[in-house]
Order: structure tokens, then sequence, then C-alpha cells
């Protein structure tokens, strides 16, 4: 505690001057039991990061991009790869500390001490390279505008067991985050916003339904077959010039992301009838619906998408009564 609201001068000058950084802040998961007490903070890198340095004003900066490479204006490893990075830095860190050789710290001092620790890191299962964690830009429903309703409409619900209502399902929803609906991916259900390529003349277009799209574009995505085809590659080959841009020089383009799959999931109530399209009637004397199953592990996934977007829409819970059961492990706990 002694050591909240130092102000320190960090070991590489790229982000000196930026508001509130490079000082000692306190967080509830750092501790004195595990390591030495102190953990290196970077917003863009970490959710809980994140939190501590929004609630300190501390901007969070990016110098990596896509391709897991230093950007500027970190300018001595622009172009490198971060875990090729680590042994240069390391050598910069040595070649600046004054005093390493004696074992006494002077003010000169960067790099006190190294070491090397077997721990377990987390790779990529498709091609066993390491990753990051890296903050990314993300649409996101702001489930917790709503968030007390969606607690009101709960109440209308029929939970069996019904402890699961104000428990396990009631707890997840009383803190509701907002939610991260797009990813950054190739395969799944495209974001239908186009966007302008010239911040200059800024303009924001989303679709909704076959005939808006071909009203703007004159066409529609057709695959190789010709057919209307809303998936990449297709739906990002439709492009046209900005209204908004008198030069008619900047274009409207799709912006890159798609769905998260559990919004797909969460639409199922209306979405399988291809509601607003077709079957209203249908859906207006169907929903929201008799009965739902599943495992109590859907109170975080299928139960509250379902939940958060029927609560959004129509401002009704999408299921009358849920069943939730549990799991059978086998010895091996799988």
């Amino acid at each position: 505690a002694d050591l909240v609201g130092l102000v320190y001068t960090p070991p590489f000058s790229y982000y000196l001057g930026h508001d509130n950084a490079f000082r000692v802040v306190a967080a509830e998961f750092v501790t004195t039991t595990d390591g030495t007490g102190l953990v290196h903070t970077a917003g863009a890198f970490g959710e809980d990061d994140k939190v501590v340095t929004d609630r300190e004003g501390i901007e969070a900066v990016m110098p990596v991009g896509k391709d897991g490479k230093f950007t500027f204006p970190v300018a001595d490893y622009e172009g490198m790869q971060v875990f090729d990075a680590n042994l240069h830095i390391i050598d910069d860190l040595k070649a600046t500390t004054n005093g390493e050789q004696s074992g006494s710290v002077t003010p000169g001092t960067v790099l006190l001490r190294r070491e090397t620790y077997d721990h377990s890191y987390p790779h990529c299962w498709r091609c066993r390279e390491p990753l990051i964690y890296k903050g990314v830009s993300s649409w996101f429903v702001e489930v917790t505008a709503f968030k007390q309703r969606m607690l009101e409409l709960n109440q209308q619900i029929n939970w069996v067991p019904d402890h699961i209502q104000d428990g396990q399902f009631g707890r997840w929803l009383e803190n509701a985050r907002d939610w991260s609906i797009t990813r950054n991916r190739f395969w799944g259900s495209p974001v239908p916003v186009w966007k302008s390529d010239d911040p200059t003349y800024p303009r924001l277009d989303v679709y909704g339904s076959f005939e808006e799209i071909e009203r703007d574009f004159g066409t529609l995505p057709r695959d190789r077959d010709g057919n209307p085809d809303l998936h990449r590659p297709f739906v990002d080959e439709l492009v046209r010039p900005n209204p908004d841009d008198p030069t008619g020089k900047s274009m409207m383009r799709r912006v890159s992301d798609v769905l998260d799959v559990w919004f797909d999931s969460g639409s199922m109530s209306f979405a399988q009838v291809h509601y607003p399209f077709e079957n209203k009637d249908w859906f207006d004397n169907h929903f929201p619906g008799d009965f739902i199953v599943e495992y109590i592990g859907q109170t975080r996934g299928w139960f509250y998408t379902m939940h958060v977007l029927a609560g959004a829409i129509f401002d009704r819970p999408a299921f009358s009564t849920c069943l939730s059961h549990g799991i059978v492990l086998g010895n091996d706990g799988q």
C-alpha cells in the first residue's frame, strides 16, 4: 500500500508523457502471496488490465498489429514479431543497466535480474503457435442498458429446478456486461454494415433485408452459381460509392467482422421461422416458446442469449418454462 501513487520512469520512453501512466496503482487481483506482489499492467493486453486502466484514466495503447508484430512508436522493434523481440529487449535492457555486474542497485539500474521459468501458456489449437491476449475493435450490444428489465422478465419464467431463477441464472443476469457480438473470422454470419473507407466523409449503412441491399447496390451478393449468398467472400464484393462524398472517390465497404455464433443461437426463437419476413401470424401465436431444455451450463450460453435478444427486441422472455438438468462425468472428469 505504501507504493500506491508512486510515479516511476519506464525502461523505454516510447509513451512518456501519457496522462496518468507509469505510476503504481492497486488492484484486487494482485496479491502479496503470488509472485512479487507487483504486476505490469497494459490496458490493451488483458481484461483485468483494461478495467484498472479505465478506472485510473490511463490510455490503452496498442503498439502491436494484427500480425503480432510491433508497430510505431516502438521504433527499435518495429516489424519484429513480439516473441522474437523478447531476447532483443532483454539485451537492450542489459546494455542500459549500470551496476548489474556487482549485483547492486544504482540509479541507472534497468534490469535487476533475469530468470527463465517453465509455465503453461496458451497456444492456438489449430496451428499450435503461441497466442497473445490483444484488444481488438468490436461491435457490442449494450446489455447493461436493459439489465434491470431482463431481471424482471426472468421472474415470468417457470424454472425447473426453481432455485436457478434467482440462483445461477439470476446472478448471471445481475452481473451481465455489454456483449461483444462480433468476431474477427472468415466464416459466420456477416455483420450487415457498410462503412465509408474515407474518414473525411464518414457514413454508416445498416441493412436489414435483401430488398434494402438490392435497392442500394442494384444487385445481391451471389455465389459462383449465381445464387444469392450473404456469406463471405461474396457479400464483401458489394461495394458502392459513398453518397455523402461529393468527390465521388470514397467507397462504402462492408466491415470485415462476422457475428458471434451465440448471436445466431440466441435468435433461434424468431429466426427458425424466418420472422419477420415470413410466418408473422404463426410467430405471434407461438412466442414465447412453451418449453426449453438444456444442461445447466446454458444459463451462460443459449438460455442467456435468447433471453437477451427476446428482451431487447420483444420485451418478453423467449420461453415460458425452462428445464435445466445436470451433467454426468466419467472417472476422468470428462
